[in-house]
C-alpha cells in the first residue's frame, strides 16, 4: 500500500511517501523551490516522492493532508472571535474571511492535488494537524510506547497537545 502524506499550510509545505508502513521518502517544498518557508501546494515535493519510488499518481492508494477540511477551521476561528479569545477588528474579520475563501476554493488542498496529479483512487483524508506532528515524531523514534507533546503556533483548534 502506497500512502502519500502532504503538509500544506500558510508557511511551509512538504510531502512524504509511506509504503507498507515504512517511510520511503520525505522532502520540504522549499528544498526544491528554493523559496524559504514555501507554503505553496507541494507539487515539486509530491513529484519528487513519486519519482524516487518509481510510481505514477494512480498507483497511490491513499492521500492524506495534515490539516482539517476548511469548514472545521472556520468554525473554530469564528468561535474564538465570538468568545473574545481573539480581539475583534475589521482586519481580523477580513483575514479570517480571505483565509476561509482560499481554503474553500482549493478544497483544503484536494483541488490542488487533483489539478496536478489527477483524481486519487480514494477520497483524500484530512488528518488532524497536531496528530500528524505527533505521529511523525513517534513513528521516527525507536520507542514502542511514548507520550508526545506538540507545541505549535496553532493547529486547526489547538496550539499545544499531549
Amino acid at each position: 500500500m502506497n500512502i502519500l502524506g502532504i503538509s500544506y499550510s500558510m508557511h511551509e509545505s512538504s510531502a512524504c511517501l509511506v509504503r507498507e508502513g515504512e517511510l520511503v521518502f520525505a522532502v520540504a517544498e522549499e528544498r526544491l523551490s528554493r523559496k524559504n518557508k514555501d507554503g505553496s501546494f507541494p507539487v515539486r515535493a509530491i513529484q519528487a516522492a513519486l519519482d524516487f519510488a518509481g510510481l505514477k499518481p494512480e498507483e497511490i492508494d491513499h492521500v492524506a493532508l495534515s490539516w482539517p477540511r476548511p469548514s472545521v477551521t472556520i468554525r473554530h476561528n469564528l468561535r474564538t472571535i465570538l468568545r473574545g479569545d481573539w480581539p475583534r477588528s475589521k482586519m481580523r474579520w477580513e483575514r479570517l474571511l480571505m483565509q476561509f475563501l482560499k481554503e474553500a476554493r482549493h478544497r483544503g488542498g484536494a483541488l490542488d492535488f487533483q489539478r496536478a496529479f489527477g483524481r486519487p483512487r480514494q477520497p483524500i483524508h484530512f488528518v488532524n494537524h497536531h496528530l500528524a506532528h505527533a505521529l511523525s515524531s513517534y513513528l521516527m523514534s525507536d520507542f514502542d510506547e511514548a507520550g508526545v507533546m506538540v507545541v505549535d503556533g496553532r493547529g486547526a483548534r489547538e496550539a499545544t497537545t499531549l
